[in-house]
């Protein structure tokens, strides 16, 4: 193989490599404990472009003594024209077994959930997503951070 062929063969190597999910929106909220019906936790974005799918996972993190094995949120979704929708979720934080479902060190946890794959836009502009603790108790505690993620589907 000449050193033409090789270089050619690493450069596009490294570029799959490199090309993953385009993150257009990545954010934390923490969240001092307890978390209650009073604390909605807010995330906003902007949408430029509505030709392609997205990827939205939202990030629990909480202590590994939280003692239920999901949470209920209302979702209200805030459009670039001023409407909004409101959808109650069940956060799901442990699997079949009654593990944890998201990667645990020490004390805490991250489970990260998919809320939504391969979705579109309909219109270009600016977003809020916002969760609200929807439990049976007005104050949680274990409930650390959200964190949202939004990524260009591939």
């Amino acid at each position: 193989m000449s050193l033409k062929n090789i270089l050619l063969a690493t450069f596009f190597l490294l570029g799959m490599i490199g090309c993953g999910p385009v993150t257009i929106y990545d954010h934390k909220e923490n969240i001092s404990e307890p978390w209650t019906y009073t604390r909605p936790v807010r995330f906003d974005y902007t949408i430029k472009d509505i030709d392609v799918p997205y990827e939205l996972v939202v990030t629990v993190s909480h202590s590994q003594a939280f003692q239920h094995k999901n949470i209920y949120v209302n979702a209200t979704t805030i459009f670039p024209d001023g409407s909004k929708t409101t959808h109650p979720l069940s956060l799901q934080l442990t699997n079949e077994a009654g593990d944890w479902a998201g990667k645990c060190s020490s004390n805490d946890c991250d489970a990260a959930i998919t809320m939504s794959s391969g979705a579109y836009y309909k219109s270009a502009g600016k977003y809020a997503l916002i969760f609200d603790q929807y439990s049976r108790r007005d104050s949680l505690e274990g409930i650390t951070a959200l964190a949202m993620k939004i990524t260009k589907s591939q």
